[in-house]
């Protein structure tokens, strides 16, 4: 303002430049409105320029999109930078819209439970909507059992189009010739498949599984499933980074190997032990799991195709 109204009086650049105590050439930027106040020209091009329409899109659509997912889909791109370069922009420029859902949700409290090494693995089914109808015929609807062992967060996963036992079965044997091996217990949630509502008592099918693999199957207590919290965090992670940036125009295999691939690589994420930070898969390595029978157990599979 003062530059603009000592031009106006007639005085000139180089008395305008002695009195405030700029540089001329700050000054002539100024008259001719090539600069503006409080606006400064970054040093360096800016590197999220390219890609905050593509953001921008993404969390429209989907406000609830991690912002590890972005990631994942920003490297092929040609986005260079790291996970907190990318949540500090998503920040700084307001890009995630406002969810009052969430605003009002509070944490439901929860302990750390010790988990031993070749102690437990925990199943659980997590359900895939707006499957891609050339493999979830007639209802669009796919299932997701995830396996992951306690110790380590090792986790493996195999696509079913029920959630009946003969498919609870026929998944849990895939899951475990990839986890490559049993540790004493299984944990699930008290699904009916697994517990019989009526005397919460195992089902005689799934006993029988249990006994062929010499594991014992527990039931957490009602109200109590997050008491399996490593496998509900991995079902997180399938749901939020796998399933929503899978094709559609996938068939049921390719989609269960791009799974187990995306599984593996989650081996390399950094765990806390008591020895200090390392990985899942150092981890596992600690694990000592029994070897599988050699013999598969006997289910007879039913699907419309």
């Amino acid at each position: 303002m003062d530059i603009h109204a000592l031009h106006r009086q007639g005085i000139t650049i180089s008395e305008i430049a002695r009195r405030t105590g700029h540089d001329r050439k700050t000054i002539r930027s100024y008259l001719r409105g090539d600069r503006e106040p409080g606006v400064r020209k970054p040093a360096v091009p800016d590197a999220f320029g390219p890609f905050t329409d593509y953001v921008t899109a993404r969390l429209i659509e989907d406000p609830h999109l991690w912002a590890v997912t972005l990631l994942d889909e920003l490297r092929p791109l040609g986005f260079e930078g790291s996970y907190q370069s990318l949540t500090r922009q998503i920040r700084d420029r307001s890009l995630r819209p406002a969810c009052q859902a969430c605003a009002h949700v509070t944490k439901r409290p929860n302990a750390v439970i010790d988990h031993p090494p070749g102690e437990e693995t925990q199943f659980d089914w997590l359900e895939l909507p707006d499957a891609p109808e050339q493999w979830a015929y007639p209802t669009k609807r796919a299932f997701l059992l995830v396996g992951s062992l306690a110790h380590s967060g090792v986790w493996r996963a195999a696509i079913a189009p029920s959630m009946d036992l003969p498919h609870l079965l026929a998944a849990m044997t895939t899951v475990l010739s990839l986890l490559g091996g049993l540790t004493r217990v299984w944990r699930f949630d008290r699904m009916r498949t697994v517990l019989d509502p009526a005397t919460g008592d195992l089902t005689a099918m799934f006993s029988a599984f249990a006994k062929h693999h010499g594991v014992q199957a527990v039931a957490c207590r009602p109200r109590s499933g997050n008491r399996k919290g490593v496998v509900e965090k991995n079902n997180h992670t399938a749901a939020q980074r796998w399933w929503r940036t899978l094709p559609d125009e996938i068939t049921a295999e390719q989609a269960q190997t791009s799974l187990e691939q995306f599984a593996a690589r989650q081996d390399g994420r950094r765990r806390e032990s008591p020895t200090g930070t390392t990985t899942a898969a150092q981890m596992r390595a600690q694990e000592r799991l029994r070897p599988l029978p050699p013999m598969a157990f006997p289910v007879v599979v039913t699907e419309h195709r």
